[in-house]
């Protein structure tokens, strides 16, 4: 219920000035928002109407919850190349049915062509892929605490070796943010495939010429 009621012990008089409650327990919604108006009203022992006010100071928002344990994996590692992400997590409130888990990449990756891995379709459905962003539907409830490691194949990764951040925010059916945390991947050095060095000569003392060749993964 969204109704509180207080019953007093002992009377309360206009000259008694301000008079503060403390409530405990009170459950706070469970997404991100601001309230709608707190409404107030003080009434008789017979239920008859005395004074009401609405509270109108500053909404009164709730923050996101924290998805704890987040490790994203990528295997490989290097720039430029495709790789498959493990995104392991706990997540601090429970995620329902039909809910979403949201992926966001840094602004150098390219997701738009994931598919997923292994048992990660039997948790979630593929909701949306774009370049720097992927949702993920829930088939089932995800309770709290679940621990949990979806996997994408094909993920580009940046053309450079660089830290990134990646964000993984819980959400429910509504699209409303429920808990989020972000981890900072290490993107490595990218590789030179089929590298070769070949002189002209062997022989000592000769000047030959070195012929270099590689296949660049990045440009």
């Amino acid at each position: 219920s969204n109704v509180l009621t207080v019953t007093l012990t002992e009377a309360i008089s206009a000259a008694s000035g301000e008079v503060t409650l403390v409530v405990s327990d009170v459950k706070n919604p469970a997404f991100v928002g601001s309230t709608d108006a707190i409404s107030m009203q003080s009434k008789d022992s017979s239920d008859g109407l005395i004074d009401e006010g609405i509270y109108q100071g500053v909404a009164i928002s709730t923050t996101p919850g924290t998805l704890q344990s987040i490790v994203v994996t990528p295997v490989p590692a290097n720039a430029g190349v495709a790789s498959e992400y493990t995104f392991s997590y706990s997540n601090s409130h429970e995620i329902p049915q039909g809910g979403f888990l949201k992926i966001d990449f840094d602004t150098e990756y390219d997701a738009s062509g994931v598919g997923l891995v292994g048992t990660t379709a039997d948790t979630y459905v593929l909701f949306s892929k774009a370049e720097n962003s992927i949702v993920l539907k829930t088939k089932n409830i995800v309770p709290s605490s679940a621990s949990e490691a979806p996997s994408l194949s094909n993920v580009l990764n940046p053309g450079r070796s660089k830290d990134y951040d990646i964000t993984l925010t819980s959400q429910n059916a509504n699209g409303d943010i429920i808990d989020t945390g972000t981890y900072t991947v290490s993107i490595t050095v990218g590789l030179l495939p089929g590298s070769s060095v070949t002189p002209s000569s062997w022989t000592a003392y000769d000047k030959p010429t070195y012929t270099f060749s590689f296949t660049p993964n990045n440009l």
